[in-house]
């Protein structure tokens, strides 16, 4: 097998130009590579070997026939998935946007967001970096978004609800009637005074601890819309 790994090595060097068939021989040296037991499987050459096909495979696209000049996304995840190592993966995601980048796949450089952006939710679990991770899915996942945004809703209704108990009492509210029933009429309420319409759920309190609560939830906001405002702002100048 090695023997094969030399004799395919000996074919890429003698290629001196990006073509297509230069680019199908690195492919099929890490292919090799990766079913080899062990020996290169994750290794440093494997990952300058996807590098380097990722380089030569964009640009033999540009030098081909029309018709012929289609870039196969799959083929590059599937030499990058040959890589078991999740910060490798995530930088050779991050290299092939900036060779795709370069060349004008703008298609294409959108379709691998998705992929560096989950890659980027992983690389930080494996660091240990929980918080960072969570804060960082908030920023492109809508699944995330949306379940966190209706979670913070919910919460925030509990909080508001009438105390049980007088003692328990944190704060006085005053409702608009939207609706007969009140659970109905305590959301609606809450909905408008989360979203900043006026006329609606109006929020009291004289003690310590709601005046604490009510900046912690405020904070809360802040943190989730500034935090996706803030991705966004950087996906923008990363994309010019």
């Amino acid at each position: 097998m090695e023997n094969l790994i030399l004799e395919i090595e000996e074919k890429i060097s003698k290629i001196n130009n990006p073509t297509f068939a230069k680019a199908n021989h690195i492919f099929y040296l890490i292919q090799i590579k990766r079913n080899m037991a062990g020996n290169y499987n994750g290794s440093t050459t494997i990952y300058i070997d996807v590098k380097n096909f990722i380089q030569v495979y964009v640009k033999s696209i540009e030098n081909r026939d029309s018709g012929y000049d289609l870039l196969k996304l799959e083929k590059i995840d599937k030499a990058i998935d040959c890589i078991n190592f999740i910060e490798q993966r995530y930088a050779l995601y991050e290299y092939a946007y900036r060779v795709l980048k370069i060349n004008g796949f703008e298609n294409e450089c959108d379709s691998l967001k998705l992929k560096i952006n989950r890659l980027r939710t992983l690389k930080l679990k494996s660091e240990k970096r929980y918080v960072k991770s969570f804060i960082h899915k908030w920023s492109y996942d809508l699944k995330s978004i949306l379940i966190t945004i209706i979670v913070l809703f919910i919460i925030n209704g509990v909080i508001f609800l009438p105390a049980p108990v007088g003692w328990m009492q944190v704060y006085n509210i005053n409702y608009n009637t939207f609706s007969a029933e009140f659970l109905s009429n305590h959301y609606l309420n809450l909905l408008g005074y989360v979203t900043g319409i006026e006329d609606t759920l109006e929020v009291t309190t004289s003690s310590i601890r709601g005046l604490l609560l009510l900046i912690f939830i405020k904070f809360i906001y802040i943190l989730f819309i500034g935090n996706f405002l803030l991705e966004k702002i950087k996906a923008i100048f990363k994309s010019n």
